[in-house]
């Protein structure tokens, strides 16, 4: 529903970094820490989907720009090299979501 809703509003459907982050820590194990070069491969892989859906719209350095700002805005804990989305981010990023359903 939510992508529907972010399609209607901006013809396309994109997918907002922070959510790629949640869903990749949350497929994964919930408290493990994701190594930032763990994201960078996996922001790779689908940015070179060949179904069409990629992230393309990112630039050089942007994984390591988003991780940096991150960390200093207190959304990830950890270090540098390993973190994973604070409770507080995951559930202020859940609260954006369930702001965005399309009510039927």
């Amino acid at each position: 529903m939510v992508s529907l809703k972010i399609f209607a509003a901006k013809g396309y459907f994109a997918v907002h970094d922070d959510l790629a982050f949640w869903l990749y820590q949350n497929g994964r194990a919930e408290d493990r820490m994701i190594k930032r070069t763990e994201l960078a491969t996996m922001v790779r892989g689908w940015w070179q989907d060949e179904d069409g859906f990629g992230l393309n719209g990112y630039r050089p350095g942007f994984i390591e720009e988003w991780w940096k700002d991150r960390l200093a805005k207190g959304a990830l804990e950890g270090p540098f090299e390993s973190a994973r989305l604070t409770d507080h981010a995951s559930s202020a990023l859940l609260q954006r979501l369930k702001a965005m359903r399309v009510v039927a």
